[in-house]
């Protein structure tokens, strides 16, 4: 009898997707459609985009526009569950639970909380030190297993498997043990870097100059590209050119053109002019049909609603039968 392993991932509404997204862990989502077996749950995750500064009407919008993009890009809500966290009873409560047996400690020594609190001084709230109780929670609400995501996650997977362990041990309770979903092909490229700053993970809270957002016009990602960085050495060694040239690799289907830059790479007589043409040329390329979907279905609500509704039905049966399970091994009434 075959195992059947649940895929469970979210992605946060907080700008427009860009290549970092979509290589990092949008492109895994799609992907587990075709080869995984068993369930997979994926959901936008609003809870935890309050922890960063947002005004309500845009947040609103930016929900809406991540649930078309994911669509247009292939997400399926005949294959997947597609649902919207803020939708679900349960995720919430269940980190509650979880934030009892976990360490104060634990939650400091996380590198992303560092960083997002360098990056909003002025906003250090209590949720972007809790925040990866609740990711656990969203991950073993539905008893994930794999969790396709970046590995900027992986700190955040570390933390799901000891308050499941911890979970386990002293109340004896079933949760899984989640680990991050391997790449299943040669797209995947988890180390995207800032255009405009080699050094820097690409990232919307960098600015807008510095990533290539997915739905852009054209003309926009062709000028984006144009005045990428080619120098200026990165923390694994990587410059600004071998950044493009990660890029081209990663959506240029033509081996030939790829094999040509990586020869002038390795003579050291790169030509960055043809070289950015090219990567402008092979992103352009391949997003222009999900483009075209992206367009038409962000305009259509009323479709989108219908998404939510759906996979708030299937998720909330499963988030419900969880947290009452653990409420009675916990002792709760």
């Amino acid at each position: 009898m075959t195992t059947k392993i649940h895929v469970v991932s979210g992605i946060q509404p907080s700008g427009k997707l860009h290549v970092g997204n979509y290589l990092g862990a949008v492109s895994q989502f799609i992907d587990t459609q075709a080869i995984a077996n068993g369930e997979r749950f994926f959901f936008i995750a609003d809870l935890h985009s309050l922890s960063e500064d947002f005004k309500p009407e845009q947040k609103k919008a930016e929900t809406y526009d991540l649930l078309a993009s994911l669509l247009a890009l292939g997400l399926d809500q005949k294959k997947s569950t597609i649902f919207l966290q803020s939708h679900i009873a349960g995720h919430t409560d269940l980190a509650w639970l979880f934030s009892t047996v976990i360490p104060v400690a634990e939650l400091e020594r996380m590198t992303q909380y560092k960083d997002k609190a360098s990056r909003q001084k002025a906003n250090i709230n209590a949720a972007l030190l809790t925040y990866p109780i609740l990711q656990a929670a969203d991950i073993l609400l539905y008893k994930g297993q794999s969790v396709p995501v970046g590995q900027d996650q992986e700190q955040h997977l570390e933390l799901a498997r000891i308050i499941a362990k911890k979970m386990n041990n002293r109340f004896d309770t079933d949760f899984p043990l989640p680990v991050s979903l391997p790449p299943h092909n040669n797209r995947i490229n988890s180390r995207v870097m800032s255009l405009k700053d080699p050094k820097k993970k690409m990232s919307k809270s960098l600015g807008d100059q510095h990533v290539i957002n997915i739905f852009d016009e054209p003309k926009i990602i062709e000028e984006k590209i144009k005045r990428a960085v080619t120098s200026s050495e990165g923390k694994e060694g990587s410059s600004g050119g071998d950044n493009l040239f990660g890029l081209l690799e990663s959506f240029k289907n033509d081996d030939s053109i790829v094999k040509k830059y990586r020869s002038q790479f390795i003579k050291g007589n790169v030509q960055f002019s043809e070289l950015k043409k090219s990567v402008s040329v092979a992103i352009i390329s391949f997003f222009s049909k999900s483009r075209k979907r992206y367009l038409e279905m962000r305009e259509d609500k009323t479709y989108l609603d219908t998404v939510f509704d759906m996979g708030r039905k299937k998720a909330q049966s499963i988030a419900t039968a969880t947290l009452n399970e653990t409420k009675q091994k916990m002792g709760l009434l």
